[in-house]
């Protein structure tokens, strides 16, 4: 399926839309200790690690395997929209 173009922010057809578009990504396999998961119109990727060198190896391979999918099906990631948390002990 072809997408030629967006649904107007908040239209009924909305969330209908982007299950249909996005659900697939969500069920990528992901490295062990992370996950996807959707909300409203956002992905996040949770990611547990022992130490730092450990989470930006999982943050890696997660960022590799989600910008694969999305340009398979001719998207791109808004950069100016995505942010990192670090929450440690």
């Amino acid at each position: 399926m072809e997408v030629t173009s967006e649904a107007a922010q908040g239209s009924i057809l909305g969330p209908d839309l982007w299950n249909a578009s996005y659900d697939e990504i969500l069920k990528l396999e992901m490295p062990e200790g992370t996950y996807l998961v959707g909300y409203a119109d956002d992905i996040a990727a949770v990611i547990t690690a022992r130490n730092t060198e450990d989470a930006q190896r999982r943050l890696r391979q997660v960022m590799l395997r989600t910008r694969s999918w999305l340009d398979s099906h001719g998207l791109q990631l808004a950069m100016h929209k995505t942010e990192l948390l670090l929450f440690t002990r």
